[in-house]
């Protein structure tokens, strides 16, 4: 479609360049007709002026640049899987020129429709097309940033796009009812997934976590806004509004962000009314209200003869009771499924099962689902057995399930007490922050080795994580393996005080030439070929003569020779390739080529004394070649090229000087042919 509004929109240009010289045409003879005074000079300048800018509107008309496009594969939200196709597109008779991450393209490579571009890498194509000796006015240009589909996160990394706005939350009081808070990234592989969560009010509810979720417990009646921060982009945030009460609830003089006071009626208590961005109800069958107010999560189990748990009364929170609509369907449960598991899955014999962080999905009959975080049970309670241990979750007469792991204990300790649900009371006592586990902000700038390099740990930046949810960048911390000896990719474990994380790096053999092969056209002869890993630097050699190969820096490389300095029916070309190491490789290329032949139109001729004849030489197997005349006798007869050389022929013209024979000769690539001239009165 680009491609035929391209050529309607040079068909108009042409079409109205026409129009204008003929219109100048039609003002002059006007200007003549009338006998218009005017300077004659006028009428000769007119005309040159209308057919320079003809020229210029056939130029810029039908020399347009080239078009760049994805001729295979699929572009993605990571880019394009390695390998892209990219193909060209021009006007019919224009050469393209092309060069790949340069900045001229007319020193680039001629494109030939036949043969196709392979990126592996981000790279950009620059274009430009040349008619005889005219160059598109503007060059075409297009980044494709391909990458390496057999790695998961991509060529780069993908910057992350938070999809959770403000939501609300419901618990009770004195530390007995928790939540699980999450924030979701797009898309799933993208980097910035570390968080750094608070509590605007820890005397009404405190939070615990890293990454994309965490948990909050509430201590006091009231209101806490919870703020989930990317360390790595300030911008990027999530409040969660976490209200905490009992059944009749206080209100909290507390204002968090996005939160502004109801109106109320004279003399009632002030409740906080929240517009959020979005709301995860805790059952998609629950009471539908008029006001956008959510629905409370309860961590305690709710007895109930409905499918899901029954919220805490609405009239907690200012909001008018709205019973069911009577019309309304009463899909029924039909299974439960896991949704998330428990923080903790790692447990000593004897410890007691911890449910903080699991929620199940209900699945109900008209299929549609939903989320609980509280009202099921666990069994068994207490863990008695070393292994992998099943915990069994009921919830209203449905069964599900997940594991746990159970070790030994490290050393005999008396009887442990349940694990509290309780949190540390709304001041604990400050204590030294502990580092609980050390995580990769950053990788190092160097990720692709070759086997034998010793490990480059420049860029790579080590954060610890605290007890009290702050950070630290940590040095002194070791790498191993230090010396990478395997190809392929390699896990680089990283340990500091006893903890311990881990990073990938890309380890390639060597270079290797993997294919390389010659073909020839009548102009060119050409060599391609493709190595293992991007090479440095490549030479093709034969005869003596040394060709170094343009654009390194790739693991695909073409050299074009011209056909004319190649005369021998065969060649044999040695290709050797560098890496960037100084390691090497090298193949032999040998091909044979179209036997070159040249004939003249007539092996004796006459020609009158003070005469000239004219005599055509025919060439095949070489285009673009260089034809020698020669006459044996040039006082008899001379020769010479009249200047009118074709892809396939050449002609000579023949001036008679004096009476007598002389014989005239043409070679081109070491082929001849001889014609007997006499000169006749």
């Amino acid at each position: 479609m680009v491609i035929v509004m391209a050529f309607l929109i040079q068909a108009v240009v042409l079409i109205f360049t026409i129009l204008c010289l003929i219109g100048i045409s039609f003002f002059c003879s006007w200007l003549i007709k009338k006998k218009v005074p005017s300077p004659e000079w006028l009428h000769y300048i007119i005309p040159v002026i209308a057919f320079v800018g003809t020229l210029v509107g056939l130029y810029q008309a039908y020399i347009t640049p080239p078009s760049i496009y994805l001729a295979s594969g699929e572009e993605t939200a990571d880019g394009i899987p390695s390998p892209a196709t990219i193909s060209l597109n021009a006007n019919p008779f224009l050469s393209i020129y092309y060069t790949i991450n340069g900045t001229d393209p007319h020193k680039g490579m001629l494109y030939e429709p036949d043969k196709t571009i392979i990126l592996t890498e981000p790279r950009r194509v620059l274009a430009c097309t040349k008619f005889l000796c005219f160059w598109s006015p503007i060059d075409s240009s297009k980044y494709f940033q391909v990458y390496d589909s057999r790695k998961a996160s991509g060529y780069v990394p993908l910057k992350a796009v938070l999809t959770t706005g403000v939501e609300q939350y419901y618990l009770s009081p004195n530390g007995v009812d928790r939540a699980m808070l999450e924030v979701t990234l797009q898309p799933a592989n993208a980097s910035g997934k570390g968080f750094t969560w608070s509590s605007d009010n820890v005397t009404i509810a405190t939070v615990a976590g890293s990454g994309t979720s965490a948990v909050v417990t509430g201590h006091s009646p009231g209101m806490a806004a919870i703020t989930a921060e990317s360390f790595e982009d300030p911008n990027m945030m999530a409040i969660f509004l976490v209200y905490v009460g009992e059944t009749t609830p206080q209100s909290s003089p507390v204002t968090p962000p996005s939160v502004s006071p109801a109106p109320t009626s004279p003399g009632a208590p002030k409740s906080p009314t929240v517009t959020p961005k979005a709301s995860k109800p805790t059952s998609a069958h629950d009471t539908p209200k008029p006001t956008p107010t959510p629905e409370i999560r309860s961590a305690s189990p709710v007895p109930s003869n409905t499918a899901s748990p029954s919220p805490i009364p609405t009239d907690a929170f200012s909001a008018p009771p709205v019973s069911p609509s009577p019309m309304a369907p009463s899909p029924t449960l039909e299974a439960i499924s896991i949704h998330s598991l428990p923080i903790v899955q790692e447990y000593e014999i004897r410890d007691y099962i911890d449910t903080t962080g699991l929620a199940i999905t209900e699945h109900y009959s008209d299929g549609s689902t939903a989320v609980v975080r509280s009202g099921f049970n666990c069994s068994p309670k207490r863990l008695t057995s070393v292994g992998r241990t099943k915990v069994l979750v009921t919830y209203n007469g449905f069964e599900t399930s997940y594991y746990v792991s159970v070790a030994e204990a490290v050393e005999d300790t008396p009887e442990p007490t349940p694990r509290p649900n309780v949190m540390p009371t709304a001041e604990p006592t400050p204590s030294p922050p502990v580092l609980e586990r050390i995580y990769i902000d950053s990788t190092p700038s160097q990720d692709i080795y070759t086997v034998g390099d010793k490990l480059d740990t420049a860029g790579l930046i080590v954060m610890g994580l605290y007890s009290n949810n702050s950070r630290e960048e940590i040095s002194g911390f070791s790498c191993s393996p230090n010396i990478l000896n395997e190809a392929g990719t390699q896990t680089i474990s990283v340990s500091y005080d006893g903890f311990s994380t881990s990073f990938n790096v890309e380890v390639q053999s060597p270079i290797k030439i993997l294919t390389s092969k010659a073909y020839q056209s009548d102009s060119h002869i050409t060599i391609e070929f493709e190595t293992n890993v991007p090479f440095s630097n490549a030479t093709i050699s034969t005869g003596g003569q040394v060709y170094t190969v343009p654009n390194p820096g790739y693991t695909t490389g073409m050299m074009p020779l011209d056909r004319k300095y190649f005369t021998n029916n065969s060649y044999s070309f040695v290709l050797v390739v560098r890496d960037k190491d100084g390691h090497e490789d090298q193949s032999t290329i040998t091909i044979t080529l179209e036997e070159i032949s040249v004939s003249l139109s007539s092996n004796s001729l006459e020609v009158p004394l003070g005469e000239t004849r004219t005599i055509t030489a025919r060439v095949t197997g070489l285009s673009g070649h260089s034809v020698r005349w020669s006459t044996s006798d040039a006082s008899i007869a001379e020769v010479e090229s009249t200047g009118v050389q074709r892809e396939t022929y050449d002609i000579g013209e023949i001036s008679a000087r004096s009476l007598g024979t002389t014989t005239i000769t043409v070679n081109v690539g070491g082929k001849s042919d001889t014609c007997t001239v006499t000169v006749i009165e």
